[in-house]
């Protein structure tokens, strides 16, 4: 009987086991900050004041056609990520222009990129809403993360964009 009673109890998880579920719900916490902060995005998690104002955001997307997502070094700082979405299609054309290609431009140093890294089929008319983007060379890595720098698309400047 007394044997019984010691197999209906509940054993204890072993130490090894309680670490691994201890670590396992600290790297899932990890991760959920991480993707949160990502889908905050540049306004908050760089606040100082200095980003492209609201009302220059919005003369760039009534002259351009194209609201600014992100600016994002990417393949190991070789290559520029230049998401925009499409507000007005007409408009928008522009970013296709060959003798005016969108223009990465560093405030701090006046160097720029601008080389697609491919060239646009013509897929079609660009669609309301819908996020495109352009991967543009970093030539020598000019462009690194936390740099300020400046779109040009056209003739139309965005400044005080601060790269991720």
């Amino acid at each position: 009987m007394v044997r019984m009673a010691i197999a209906d109890q509940k054993q204890p998880r072993p130490p090894h086991k309680r670490r691994s579920l201890a670590l396992l719900l600290g790297m899932t916490a990890a991760l959920a900050v991480a993707i949160g902060a990502w889908a905050v995005g540049p306004s908050v998690l760089h606040s100082s004041g200095s980003e492209p104002s609201a009302a220059s955001q919005s003369a760039f997307e009534e002259a351009t056609g194209v609201q600014l997502v992100r600016i994002t070094v990417s393949a190991g700082g070789g290559m520029l990520d230049l998401p925009y979405r499409i507000m007005d299609p007409d408009k928008a054309a522009i970013v296709h222009d060959k003798k005016k290609p969108p223009t990465i431009v560093d405030e701090a140093t006046g160097r720029s990129a601008s080389q697609s890294w491919m060239p646009h089929h013509g897929g079609g008319e660009p669609k309301f809403a819908v996020t495109y983007y352009e991967l543009i060379y970093n030539p020598d890595g000019i462009i690194k993360r936390g740099d300020r720098v400046t779109l040009v698309i056209g003739d139309t400047r965005l400044a005080h964009v601060i790269v991720q």
